[in-house]
């Protein structure tokens, strides 16, 4: 491998020239008049604090959001890229604690990563740092590292036995609540089952954003996404309601939508009521001053234009593995050896990764892995079930050798890779215009 510097990463500065520099081993040096760095913690810091761009903003503000993965760490230029000449912004740090677990990574690694492509690319545009968080601790850690996106998930909260008080009873049974020039009524039963689901929920939210989120800098978001049941319309009112009452300022809201979204593949119920579902909770969201958020919409081609319509293409999202399937994707066109290796791993992994995953997966419908002849491989990547499986199973990957072999593989491919990774993301965001 020959030495190459990045040509986007040029710049002056200090005394002379900065720029990434990759050296004949294929290791990266950050290189400022003439001292080489490695690419570690102090590298990212001292970036960021250089280089204002190459850290992360507060972006759920603005109209379009995309929050996009890189699982295997070498799609982070590519998905920056994808987004020049859009008018959606990246996010293309988004985490989770089962993804920190998956991945093996910490808060501080992924940023570390994003900020390192955003050097590479000279990326100077907005760009956002997500974590999807459970608890206090976590909110705080991420802070810590620098995200600007908290992603409050509240499926586990629901409390079934207490009674709104008064103070409630007063304020939504006794006035007529306007929405999109309609009268939203409560009746005591639709009340007590809002306090009862979600009264844990707002207390929650309310106590990580006083504690947290406030005079942090970062924006504040909730997630219903993961509930079993789908968040009406009072529901949703309620929430956005009653944390107007505490004070609690959000700027995105993730409903459940009726339907089902699983991983990796189509929506499955009617695309008409989901629009109509849509316009519904944007509306919602407007008068409150959020967006609504959707998460994992990759691959919902029939839900995405009805997605960018009825929001009126205010949203956030994400691309739900792209650049990890595009990996995979790459194996199987120039690597069948690798790629059959990674299936049949992710064959004997998928009991213990559908534990992680609340997917079932239809293995009928995947053949083994030495069935296929090499020219066919790709092909699989098109089945949905396929999709599912490479996707649940990437943890057990990212954990074995052959990690280094698929990263080698896109590194050497990286062009080829690159291509992969915009075309997808470009797909997406055509869908999402097309209403």
């Amino acid at each position: 491998m020959e030495k190459y510097i990045y040509p986007n990463s040029i710049r002056n500065h200090g005394c002379g020239k900065a720029f990434i520099l990759r050296d004949e081993e294929g290791k990266e040096w950050f290189v400022n008049c003439g001292m080489p760095r490695p690419l570690d913690h102090a590298t990212a810091e001292y970036l960021r604090r250089e280089f204002p761009w190459c850290a992360p903003s507060r972006v759920l503000g603005l109209k379009k959001t995309i929050a996009a993965e890189d699982f295997l760490g070498a799609a982070g230029d590519a998905l920056l890229r994808s987004f020049r000449g859009t008018d959606a912004i990246p996010v293309p740090v988004h985490l989770s604690p089962l993804e920190l677990a998956c991945t093996e990574r910490s808060y501080a690694d992924a940023l570390d990563a994003a900020t390192f492509a955003a050097y590479r690319e000279g990326y100077m545009q907005p760009w956002g740092a997500e974590a999807t968080v459970t608890s206090e601790v976590e909110a705080a850690l991420a802070l810590l590292s620098g995200y600007t996106i908290i992603t409050l998930d509240l499926r586990n909260t629901r409390r079934i036995f207490d009674e709104p008080d008064d103070t409630q009873a007063d304020f939504y049974l006794n006035q007529e609540h306007k929405l999109a020039g309609e009268t939203m009524k409560f009746d005591f039963g639709t009340l007590r089952r809002c306090y009862q689901s979600f009264g844990a929920a707002v207390e929650l939210a309310a106590q990580v954003y006083q504690r947290h989120i406030l005079g942090s800098g970062a924006d504040f978001a909730l997630s219903l996404s993961n509930m079993n049941l789908p968040t009406t319309a009072e529901e949703h009112y309620y929430i956005a309601s009653e944390l107007r009452r505490r004070g609690v300022v959000i700027q995105a809201f993730a409903p459940r939508f009726r339907g089902e979204f699983p991983l990796c593949g189509e929506f499955r119920g009617e695309a008409e009521k989901f629009g109509e579902e849509v316009k519904l909770h944007a509306a919602i969201a407007k008068q409150f001053g959020y967006k609504l958020s959707f998460p994992g919409c990759s691959y919902k081609l029939r839900i995405l234009p009805n997605l960018g319509l009825e929001s009126a293409g205010y949203f956030h999202t994400d691309t739900d593995g792209l650049a990890w399937i595009s990996a995979l994707r790459l194996a199987a066109k120039a690597d069948p050896s690798l790629f059959r290796r990674c299936l049949q791993l992710c064959q004997e992994s998928v009991g213990e990764a559908a534990q992680l995953f609340p997917l079932t997966v239809n293995l009928g419908a995947i053949p083994e892995a030495s069935q296929p002849e090499d020219f066919q491989l790709p092909g699989l990547i098109d089945r949905e079930e396929v999709r599912q499986l490479l996707y649940i199973c990437h943890g057990h990957l990212l954990h074995a050798p052959l990690k280094d072999e698929l990263l080698r593989l896109c590194r050497e491919r990286q062009e080829e890779y690159d291509a992969l990774v915009m075309a997808a993301v470009h797909r997406q965001l055509a869908y999402l215009d097309f209403g």
